[in-house]
């Protein structure tokens, strides 16, 4: 019975103090007690892991220093930060965690979860409550930190997004050096087979005229003839010494003067072989001209495959030195406690934007009293 009063009196103390007090009770006292209802006993609780990653070169050594070299510029870590809060990542962690489903569940209370028939445009903007990506200015590090309603589903998304993250610096960063690489390895493999093809045709060009290098029998000809002229004079020098003491038709004369004719008729057919007029080998010159027609070509094959594959080793190479990764200095960890709500800082600060509100108010009415008056 005495407790019955008591109760009674305090709440007439309350209502008293509301009515003697409403402008009070109506902007602090009030949505206070309210705030202080939800947060204590209505209010999800969230969890939230964190994680830093940096961009870096794939040759690079990793030290505990960005001062040693090896990292993005901050261009770089500010695209892959807009991605992070991006749409397109959504969608893609969608497909590894069901984030949309969890946001949605009873996990969370009626205020905090995700609507049910909520639009593609809310379910992004409430990604971006829930998922923040800071760049480090001094560090170039990308702090990402995702809430959950629960701690292995705060992890789990923070995961899905650091893979979909390395994948997208993967696929960007390295587009213009990819694109280069298999330019050249195309030139390279055009080259080869412009090789192959010109050294086939100088093998084919060799069997089918039984010939490796007309050059050569053009030499061996051209010294042939260089040797039989040299015979001829000395034969034509002994018939002249001859045949100042001997008889026309002694055995000597007759004997050099047979060879002389000789001499000529095989300088007559060395030349006519030289010169292609030869039945036997009468294309000797277009054969020359020919081999060194496929031989350029070949010589020509051989330049370009060279060329083809320094330019192959240097996309090659620079393809490997920028080649970009995702390197986590932190990885995603498991929180052990909510980081929300915080009760005591969560209702001081209500508390306190109330109370600016009453005081606005208040100097409101107090000043268009004054007007009035």
């Amino acid at each position: 019975m005495l407790q019955g009063v008591k109760n009674n009196t305090l709440i007439e103390r309350l209502s008293a103090f509301i009515k003697s007090n409403l402008l009070f009770s109506l902007l602090v006292l009030i949505p206070w007690l309210f705030a202080a209802v939800y947060i204590l006993l209505i209010k999800a609780p969230l969890y939230e892991s964190n994680a830093k990653i940096l961009i870096g070169k794939s040759e690079s050594k990793i030290s505990n220093s960005p001062l040693l070299g090896g990292y993005e510029p901050a261009s770089e870590n500010y695209l892959t930060r807009d991605y992070i809060l991006s749409r397109e990542i959504l969608t893609k962690v969608e497909q590894h965690f069901p984030i949309k489903e969890h946001f949605q569940s009873k996990y969370g209370d009626l205020f905090s979860r995700l609507s049910s028939n909520s639009s593609q445009n809310a379910f992004l903007d409430y990604y971006r409550s829930k998922v923040s990506a800071v760049v480090d200015t001094e560090t170039n590090e990308i702090v990402i930190k995702a809430k959950a309603f629960t701690p292995e589903a705060s992890k789990k998304i923070l995961d899905a997004i650091i893979l979909q993250t390395r994948e997208f610096v993967n696929q960007v960063s390295n587009t213009l050096f990819q694109k280069q690489y298999d330019f050249a390895n195309l030139k390279l493999q055009h080259a080869k087979e412009k090789l192959f093809k010109s050294s086939k045709e100088l093998i084919e060009w060799q069997n089918q005229n039984g010939v490796f290098d007309p050059k050569e029998t053009a030499h061996v000809v051209s010294s042939a003839m260089a040797k039989l002229k040299s015979t001829l004079v000395e034969k034509q020098t002994e018939l002249i010494t001859y045949s100042s003491f001997m008889q026309p038709n002694s055995n000597k004369i007759v004997t050099l003067q047979s060879e002389i004719d000789a001499l000529k008729t095989q300088i007559k057919h060395q030349s006519n072989i030289l010169l292609g007029k030869a039945k036997e080998q009468s294309k000797l010159n277009k054969m020359m001209s020919d081999f060194e027609w496929i031989q350029l070509q070949s010589k020509f094959a051989q330049v370009e495959y060279q060329a083809a594959q320094e330019a192959f080793d240097a996309a090659e190479s620079n393809l490997l030195k920028n080649q970009n990764i995702v390197i986590e200095i932190e990885p995603p960890n498991l929180p052990d406690e909510a980081s929300s709500p915080q009760p005591f800082y969560d209702l001081m600060n209500i508390l306190f934007i109330l109370l600016i509100l009453y005081v606005l108010a208040k100097m409101t009415i107090l000043i268009v009293k004054e007007h009035i008056d």
